[in-house]
């Protein structure tokens, strides 16, 4: 029901599905094209499937019964072990991918992670210790090593690359606090020209402010304006030739992809990027430099133009990503309607609809957001500066405290997303208690002496498994199971 099976039902003449050929140092033409065309749904699929497994294993929280039901033990256990193998396929594609693209290096980690966890909920119900003191041990003996050793170690070619991927991977974190500097200084200006102009008393503080401001507060806002971004407007330009141009250091299969091909998915996964810095930074310059003294006031009016621009490439970005997820919906919602299912498969599709439409609900909150928040600071910035129109001092004040206290609310708006975004959460997995309902099921197994778990049996008697209880009415539709309490009641009871 995911990409893994979408994909291998389409090309059903590929061996690139099989075990071997994931592990295959090498790929063909057809294959590497298939998946380069493909990673970003992919990508949204495995996040998905991930969601599933992790909800699924979290069905095992409360304690076993003694006369827990075999086979609804053994449907449930297969569906974990099912979509573990397809999230392990799926780990391992994004994986060949991304080293190829050079891009995606916090996605790398976290795959990584994924596989580590992926091994634990594997090992149960065996004692998941050894898998933690393996890691450990890697650990213990990498710290063995000299620092002499460990420094030449960092200057390896790929290590450089990994350094240049988190540098631009910190400045697209921190650039919000530089905006927070900017837009207090905006305010403190503002709030100076109004306090100068209600008392005399302020004037002493006006023209310190104004001091500090023309030998520090301006010049390093207006150098970090361009500076900040230069760094990762280099490195992408560095890295996108790296991955476009033919040289010895590229993989073997990297090269056997054409370097136009190269050049385009390396735009597709930095064409945000890309289209702010090229704007910002000359803009910036442009006013840090030229746009003085008279010219102020374009310089301003540049700014504002630049903010509309973010709007822009916000609006773009998050039609992308709601359509990626609109076209899964789309492509899983036709099979569905196909009829060709038999009903085990068909409900188990109609959960996966359900998980991939809470991520587009998700999606399309926080991409609203987002545009909201760009469109509303380009309009304050028309009244933040008193010249542009001729406005009461208290307009600017207001509008630049308004864009002060917008920053530090979005800051903690886009926390919370961040917080209830669908995720798999696999720290949060009890596989103590997961191990025991599996023991209850081996020894069931063992007690009956007919029953095999085998991967290929999951499209068992519909009867037998946990849909069936869903609607006690012949002929409904099976409802989906939408959250872990459902699923609990209806797998164990």
């Amino acid at each position: 029901m995911s990409a893994y099976h979408r994909l291998k039902s389409r090309y059903q003449s590929m061996r690139f599905f099989e075990s071997d050929r994931l592990s295959s140092p090498l790929l063909t033409d057809e294959e590497l094209n298939i998946l380069f065309a493909e990673y970003p749904n992919i990508a949204i699929e495995y996040e998905t499937l991930c969601i599933r497994l992790v909800a699924l294993i979290n069905l095992f929280k409360e304690k076993p019964k003694e006369n827990e039901p075999l086979n609804r033990l053994d449907f449930t256990l297969q569906l974990i072990s099912k979509a573990l193998q397809e999230a392990k396929a799926l780990n391992l594609l994004l994986k060949k991918i991304y080293r190829y693209t050079g891009m995606h290096e916090v996605e790398l980690f976290k795959l990584n992670k994924h596989f580590t966890e992926f091994r634990k909920i594997e090992a149960a119900p065996k004692t998941i210790t050894s898998v933690k003191n393996k890691d450990k041990n890697a650990t213990a003996n990498a710290n063995k090593k000299t620092f002499w050793q460990r420094f030449w170690a960092a200057l390896t070619l790929q290590n450089f690359l990994n350094w240049l991927k988190s540098s631009r991977a910190f400045i697209t974190k921190h650039n919000l606090h530089r905006l927070f500097i900017a837009r207090l200084r905006r305010y403190l200006l503002n709030a100076s020209a109004l306090a100068e102009a209600l008392t005399t008393n302020a004037k002493l503080y006006s023209e310190y402010l104004h001091y500090v401001d023309n030998y520090f507060l301006g010049p390093v806002v207006a150098y970090l304006s361009w500076l900040f971004l230069l760094p990762r407007l280099l490195i992408n330009i560095f890295l996108t030739l790296w991955h476009t141009i033919n040289h010895h250091h590229l993989g073997d299969e990297e090269r056997k992809i054409s370097w136009h091909k190269r050049f385009i998915i390396q735009l597709r996964d930095r064409w945000r990027e890309f289209a702010n810095d090229l704007i910002w930074i000359p803009g910036s310059i442009m006013i840090c430099f030229f746009l003085l003294g008279s010219l102020t006031t374009i310089g301003l009016a540049l700014g504002t133009a630049m903010f509309a621009w973010d709007s822009l490439i916000a609006i773009i970005e998050g039609a992308t990503k709601i359509s990626r997820v609109n076209y899964i919906i789309q492509q899983h919602t036709a099979r569905l309607e196909a009829n060709k299912l038999d009903p085990v498969n068909r409900a188990e599709l109609i959960d996966y609809i359900e998980e991939l439409k809470k991520l587009r609900t998700h999606e399309i909150k926080q991409h609203t957001l987002n545009i909201a928040n760009r469109i509303t600071i380009t309009l304050l910035s028309l009244v933040i500066v008193p010249a542009f129109f001729v406005l009461p001092l208290y307009i600017p004040v207001i509008a630049s405290t308004l864009l002060l206290c917008l920053s530090i609310a979005i800051y903690y708006i886009n926390e919370k997303f961040r917080a209830e975004r669908p995720e798999a959460k696999f720290d949060n997995l009890d596989l103590k208690t997961y191990s025991e309902f599996k023991n209850i099921y081996s020894l069931g197994l063992q007690r009956k002496g007919s029953l095999e778990v085998e991967f290929s049996a999951v499209n068992r008697d519909f009867n037998a498994s946990p849909y069936a209880k869903r609607d006690n009415n012949e002929g409904s539709e099976p409802s989906p199971i939408t959250t872990p309490e459902r699923c609990q009641s209806v797998y164990f009871f």
